[in-house]
């Protein structure tokens, strides 16, 4: 693998992870005032606490009027990956309020969901599209140059990594509450971890090449340790943002594929493209931890054949081109991984990814609780924002999780001379895998059994592990 990968706005490396290399701009050129001044005044609640446009419906379709078409003036400069970066952030959050008021509106009066608007004026569109052709992503809200990744800004540097919500502070938004601020920074807290994960990775693949076992094992339990401190942060979601208040500004996430009843026939960009288009909304399964840690353990072996499946795939396309890379190359690096680490680290080796594989499902399983409490428990409309159903793939890959502990833990138990010598850590981390597994599976089957059903009852599927976990 290289040693990094980096577009100028992301660095995939020990030293950064998945976090930007720069912040977000907070304020745009001069040259760009206009824009930045309509995307101060956007959110419902704007920061100093008072009204902004998206509380006055159709108000915004008169602020979008008064912007430029900066396409002349983009040309006219060299590219900046970081104004880029940030023009797009602000264009997202423009576009994706201007098309979804009236959905936003009937759902907050009604609890229905009117249709989107469909057709972006000319002056917004045509430098959108401009700015998204150089970025290399679509002209559509997405999770890492616009609303998760590069929309943070850390206040207080920690060498830990041990962040808490108050270290950080979000640029772009479109309701302006606390419940939304916070659903955003939990996102961050997790990947604020990521340089320790990627450095866990590159030193595994470090030991594997020189045969160390030290090295192998002690890289592996870095990256157990790592995703363990991303689940602990996971769960801040539970007591930071209100399960009730996540149904209505979750709609301005949604895409056009998936939720076509909202969107019809998709997005015309007005004097940049000739057909309307579909692209995807911006979702969770954007983020790359879990991706990354399926391809390092193997989990993509028994992702089930299935379109929720060709689903995540097709999400490779919704990143940037240099994450991309990165997966490509880590999926060849990893290749047959348990083997390999076994016959240099030992059965040791075998337990740590075993461990890093419960902590995909714990993550997987609290994703999923969240997905029934924030979003199922408070609306019938149960697509996802990624165009999904929502009552299915999330168990889908939770399946593929359990089945890949099974044939670690399998492996394992082959080894039985070697458990008994284990270090006393170590074999309590596998004598609580082994234990618990058969619940686990269990527990999925009979959830499973319940959505499969056209008449299920989400209260009745909560019961059945009614844990925040």
């Amino acid at each position: 693998m290289e040693t990094k990968y980096t577009d100028g706005f992301f660095d995939i490396s020990p030293e950064h992870g998945f976090i930007p290399i720069h912040e977000t701009l907070d304020t745009l050129p001069d040259d760009f005032k206009v824009l930045q001044q309509v995307c101060d005044n956007l959110p419902i609640i704007k920061k100093d606490g008072r009204f902004g446009t998206m509380h006055y419906f159709g108000q915004i379709v008169k602020e979008m009027e008064k912007i430029p078409n900066y396409l002349t003036i983009l040309k006219e400069k060299p590219f900046d990956i970081l104004l880029y970066q940030s023009l797009y952030r602000n264009y997202c959050f423009l576009v994706s309020s201007y098309c979804l008021e009236p959905t936003y509106k009937s759902y907050t009066e009604t609890q229905t969901y009117d249709k989107a608007r469909t057709d972006i004026p000319e002056n917004i569109a045509v430098p959108f599209c401009y700015i998204s052709e150089k970025l290399g992503v679509f002209p559509w809200l997405e999770y890492h140059y616009s609303y998760g990744l590069g929309n943070i800004h850390i206040v207080n540097k920690k060498a830990d990594r041990d962040y808490r919500l108050e270290d950080l502070t979000v640029s772009s938004l479109f309701c302006g509450d606390t419940d939304e601020i916070n659903f955003i920074k939990v996102h961050l807290l997790i990947n604020l971890y990521t340089p320790d994960m990627i450095s866990g990775i590159f030193q595994t693949m470090n030991g594997l090449k020189d045969k160390n076992a030290d090295l192998v094992n002690s890289s592996l339990r870095q990256v157990y340790q790592t995703i363990v401190n991303m689940n602990e942060k996971r769960r801040v979601m539970w007591s930071s943002s209100d399960m009730k208040r996540y149904a209505p500004y979750r709609i301005f996430l949604m895409g056009v594929t998936g939720n076509e009843k909202i969107f019809e026939e998709g997005i015309l960009y007005s004097g940049a493209r000739e057909d309307r288009i579909r692209y995807r909304g911006e979702t969770g399964a954007q983020d790359d931890i879990i991706p990354t840690l399926d391809i390092f353990t193997s989990v993509t072996d028994f992702y089930p054949d299935t379109i929720l499946t060709k689903y995540l795939q097709d999400l490779r396309q919704y990143r940037p081109h240099t994450l991309t890379k990165f997966f490509h190359d880590l999926e060849e690096q990893s290749k047959g991984l348990a083997d390999r680490a076994l016959d240099i680290g030992g059965v040791s080796a075998l337990i740590y990814i075993a461990s890093i594989v419960n902590q995909i499902y714990n993550f997987r399983n609290g994703h999923w609780q969240f997905v029934q409490k924030y979003i199922m428990r408070n609306t019938t409309y149960i697509v996802a924002t990624g165009g999904t159903p929502l009552n299915l793939w999330l168990p889908n890959q939770i399946n593929a999780c359990l089945d890949k502990m099974g044939e670690l833990l399998a492996k394992i138990k082959t080894h039985a001379d070697q458990i008994e010598s284990l270090p006393k850590d170590v074999h309590a981390l596998y004598s609580t895998l082994a234990a618990d597994h058969d619940g686990k599976v269990k527990l999925l089957a009979e959830q499973m059994s319940m959505l499969k059903t056209q008449s299920f009852k989400i209260e009745e599927v909560i019961k059945l592990d009614d844990r925040q976990t």
